[in-house]
């Protein structure tokens, strides 16, 4: 399976994107930010940039989680590669295997039939 990660963001502490980030970089094939007119967005922006798997798209203004986690899905799934999607908000927390756990207990039911 191949996982894109959309995150909504709306003036994030940058802290929360570090932590979310590093725990999901590794397991995700993409990730889409999107920005639901956050007033720290020049920071966002920064730190998006440093990873080539993270596209940043500003919304800008809040639109709502449901129309963001819409827009960032129908952006993800674009890219014919892209089988699953996980969504987060911008002050998740993951821990560093919970893709690849979500992933194999998939497999396992598909294979269960």
């Amino acid at each position: 399976m191949i996982v894109a990660a959309v995150i909504v963001t709306y003036n994030p502490k940058l802290s929360d994107l570090v932590i979310l980030i590093n725990n999901i970089i590794d397991s995700v094939e993409q990730v889409v930010f999107i920005d639901n007119g956050s007033n720290n967005i020049a920071a966002i922006e920064t730190f998006a940039v440093q990873y080539s798997k993270i596209k940043l798209m500003q919304l800008g203004e809040n639109k709502g989680i449901g129309f963001a986690q819409n827009r960032g899905i129908e952006y993800a799934l674009a890219d014919k590669e892209i089988t699953g999607i996980i969504l987060f908000d911008h002050d998740s927390h993951p821990e560093p295997d919970m893709i690849s756990t979500l992933t194999n207990a998939y497999h396992n039911f598909e294979a269960d039939n």
